[in-house]
Order: structure tokens, then sequence, then C-alpha cells
């Protein structure tokens, strides 16, 4: 992985952030703090049924690391494919919620129809960030790693 990435990262963020912004949409409706807990928390806390404090922090630091050993990043991929699975799955989840909440509300009022559609997608939305943004950088750049020290 190359240590540009935090400079990719913003710059993939920013195109993002244009696209909204030359939608003229109110970048507000993309910021929903029950969303990101959806994800991001059960997927964290699935996370670490599995690896430890230090697990996850050496799978992030090991796209940067030189000559990492073979185990290190066998630990690191896995790590990884399944923080992407976690966040996939805490979004699809998220999207359920969101849809039993605006059926729930359909008959009731439109604030809280609009209130679900917005969770339902916002959830997938911050799954999807979150898996393309850093998940598959660094899974991707573990697997690079593997090839080209011929051990996969």
């Amino acid at each position: 992985m190359k240590k540009i990435y935090g400079l990719f990262l913003i710059l993939t963020l920013g195109i993002f952030a244009l696209g909204i912004l030359i939608n003229r949409a109110n970048a507000l409706l993309y910021i929903d703090f029950a969303s990101l807990i959806i994800v991001v928390v059960p997927a964290l806390i699935l996370l670490l049924s599995n690896f430890s404090w230090k697990e996850m922090g050496a799978s992030f630091s090991i796209g940067f690391k030189k000559g990492p050993s073979e185990e290190e990043l066998e630990k690191g991929l896995l790590f990884f494919e399944a923080a992407q699975k976690y966040l996939l799955y805490s979004g699809f989840i998220g999207l359920m919620i969101g849809l039993i909440v605006l059926i729930g509300a359909l008959g009731e009022n439109s604030e809280g129809v609009a209130s679900g559609f917005s969770l339902s997608l916002v959830t997938v939305l911050y799954a999807l960030i979150l898996v393309l943004v850093v998940v598959f950088p660094f899974k991707h750049g573990i697997k690079k790693r593997l090839i080209e020290a011929g051990l996969s």
C-alpha cells in the first residue's frame, strides 16, 4: 500500500462531496448519527469477537510496514475480509430497520416515513463508503503484497 493513501482517501471523499454539491443537495442529509452507529458498532463488536484491539491495529499497519511476515499478511487479510462482511451486513440490517420504521409510519405521519427512508438509505451508504475507502484499499494492498512475495 502506498504511503500516500491518506491523499487518495481525501480525493475520493472529495469527489463524493463534489457530486453532492453539484446536485445542490443539502449535505446535512448525509449525516446521520443513528445510521453510523447501526453500521459501525455491530461490525466493531463482531470484529472484537475474533480479533483483539492490537490485532486490528496491526492489520491496518501491515499496509505500511516493510517486510511483514506471511502470518501477519494472512491475519491482516482475514481481518479485512471479516470487516468487509460485517460492515456490509450491518448496512443491510440498517436498511431493513429503516424500511420497518418507514412501513410502520405509513399510516401515521410523513415525518416517520421520511425518517425511516433516510435511515434505510444512509446506513447502506455508510457501509458502502467504509468498505470502499477503508476495507478495499487495505485488503487489496495486503493481497498484492502476498502475491509479490510469492505467498499466494
